[in-house]
């Protein structure tokens, strides 16, 4: 089924595991997505470069759970 408000290759839906891969072990989960937000999220990538095989920068779209003391989120991404 295709949406008719986004083209097939619009977005990408990442699993729960994302945020684990992208975020460096040494650094609170809180501080680092600060740090992506202030910077280009391109240079947050090298942790997941290799882990995720499509080009992320090429969707419209990303969106990946998050889930943190039993509390569960959804990031929506919009690369512009």
């Amino acid at each position: 089924m295709q949406s008719e408000l986004l083209g097939e290759n619009e977005a990408m839906v990442l699993n729960t595991y994302f945020m684990d891969r992208l975020t460096p072990k040494h650094m609170p989960e809180a501080e680092f997505l600060q740090q992506c937000l202030e910077q280009h999220f391109s240079q947050c990538y090298p942790s997941i470069r290799n882990w995720v095989k499509a080009d992320i920068f090429s969707k419209k779209y990303l969106v990946f759970p998050y889930n943190k003391a039993d509390h569960w989120s959804v990031f929506i991404v919009y690369n512009h």
